[in-house]
């Protein structure tokens, strides 16, 4: 636990450039981000018997209440800065295919989990390898587009360095690189009154050097599958659509230790909506309609089973339904196919696709709903952050030009991807 004051970026200024020559489209943007903390932080130092409540009866959890003493506080001083880039190019090939490559540069600042793991000097300062984890990725690939038809395939590489810290179950410190290549697949189809939408991405992802754990080193690292895919097909026919969703994973490791294994699941939704009157659709959907075990994670750190056969984990929701009557809301699904019909020559492949200047990767093999910053976590699941429909996001804020140039300022902070583990 501890009592601080704020932690945020206070300047972050970028500059963003495009430029076409013939069929080659080129772009980049630069962007400096500085952060500094000035607080005091303690860590529990024991329990106590304390009348939460103030209700005049000590019950039973009020006799085991963990206290922070700030006698015993220590200084947070510090400011740090650094810079992220982002530079693509694609090229035209003909009308309906294009060529893209893009290299980028991520960051993001570790904040309060440097707090409990060594990492805070005497003097509230601390060193620069541990208060930023940068993520480097390069990317290439081919994309089609034609009529209602598109598909996009992506060869990537990243790359991550990372200093951090768990806490929960048990208190690890965690100073690893990691390295992750793969291949990745999207496309969508709009036929008539049908439309389908899908994408696979396979991820080879490696712990390269372990300086807490070198045992650790050639490992994959926990949580991170192989292979997660999923499609959505629906029809569309006056005010009534019926579609389903299908997001599927394979196994991946517990741990690091690579031992216990969290099987693969495919978790399967259902929608449909019906335009009452142009002002009001009503809608039922259904999320995990198979009632399917998905495990995301497992609660305890070690990588077997307990003497006594179980453990603690985390899993998506059971089978359930929600039904809304409201205003209709302007479907995402399909605007990625839409936008633009043929492949244009604006920017380069990450802009173009699920990259660019505005979405760095994450590093292979973290889980974003664990709260820690590490590149990309943002204190959600990572199965929501990674399977929330993918054309969504584009759709809205990272869709804003394929040249990677945005309306606002470029986030090189790495966000959510298919390298590997947030």
């Amino acid at each position: 636990m501890s009592k601080a004051s704020h932690w945020l970026v206070r300047v972050a200024p970028y500059i963003a450039a495009t430029g076409k020559t013939g069929r080659f489209n080129l772009d980049g943007s630069v962007r400096w981000s500085r952060s500094k903390a000035k607080a005091i932080y303690a860590s529990n130092n024991g329990l106590t018997t304390l009348d939460v409540n103030q209700d005049g009866v000590i019950q039973m959890p009020e006799r085991s209440v963990p206290v922070v003493s700030l006698a015993n506080a220590k200084p947070v001083d510090y400011r740090k800065s650094y810079f992220t880039w982002s530079v693509g190019a694609n090229y035209e090939i003909q009308t309906d295919v294009a060529l893209f490559a893009r290299v980028s540069r991520g960051a993001r600042f570790n904040a309060n989990r440097v707090l409990f793991g060594g990492g805070v000097r005497e003097d509230g300062s601390i060193a620069d390898a541990l208060a930023v984890n940068f993520v480097n990725q390069q990317e290439a690939g081919i994309k089609f587009r034609s009529g209602g038809f598109f598909a996009n395939l992506t060869a990537f590489r990243a790359t991550t360095a990372e200093s951090n810290e768990l806490v929960i179950p048990v208190h690890r410190t965690i100073n690893n690189k990691y390295r992750s290549y793969g291949l990745e697949l999207e496309g969508g189809l709009d036929y008539g009154v049908f439309h389908l939408t899908g994408g696979a991405t396979y991820t080879h992802a490696r712990i390269v050097d372990s300086q807490v754990t070198p045992a650790l080193n050639g490992y994959i690292p926990y949580r991170q599958a192989d292979l997660i895919f999923q499609a959505s097909p629906q029809v569309a026919i006056d005010g009534f659509r019926l579609g389903a969703s299908f997001i599927g994973t394979t196994f991946s490791y517990a741990s690091d230790v690579n031992e216990l294994k969290m099987p693969g699941y495919v978790l399967t939704g259902a929608f449909a909506s019906y335009a009452i009157t142009p002002a009001l659709q009503l809608s039922v959907n259904a999320q995990n309609l198979f009632n399917v075990l998905a495990i995301t994670e497992l609660g305890i750190w070690s990588d077997t089973l307990p003497t006594n056969g179980t453990n603690a984990a985390r899993a998506f929701p059971g089978r359930n339904f929600s039904a809304t009557i409201a205003p209709p809301a302007r479907s995402s699904l399909w605007c990625d196919a839409r936008l633009g019909g043929a492949v244009d020559a604006g920017g380069g492949g990450g802009a173009g696709r699920r990259g660019g200047a505005d979405r760095p990767v994450r590093r292979p093999g973290a889980e974003a709903h664990r709260r820690r910053s590490r590149p990309g976590g943002r204190g959600e699941s990572r199965r929501s952050l990674l399977y929330r429909f993918p054309y969504r996001a584009r759709c809205r804020t990272r869709r804003n030009a394929r040249s990677g140039a945005t309306a606002g300022a470029p986030d090189h902070r790495p966000a959510i991807s298919r390298s590997g583990r947030q």
